[in-house]
């Protein structure tokens, strides 16, 4: 995982892609994320190795 001023990138394993997808929908319902992307899934012997780019929201100076 890396986390830079954009936001964060995890790199991650899976035995199906059907686990990413549910990991992606997972993070999508969380309220303090702009953006959830899998930008990249390669098969790798048997799993799949994923990289998920997200963005958080920006806060506003009053907190919301």
């Amino acid at each position: 995982m890396s986390v830079n001023p954009d936001g964060i990138r995890i790199e991650g394993k899976s035995k199906d892609k059907e686990s990413i997808a549910q990991f992606e929908h997972n993070l999508r319902s969380m309220e303090s994320f702009e953006r959830v992307f899998i930008s990249q899934v390669t098969d790798d012997n048997g799993h799949y190795s994923f990289y998920l780019d997200i963005r958080l929201k920006e806060e506003n100076a009053d907190g919301a």
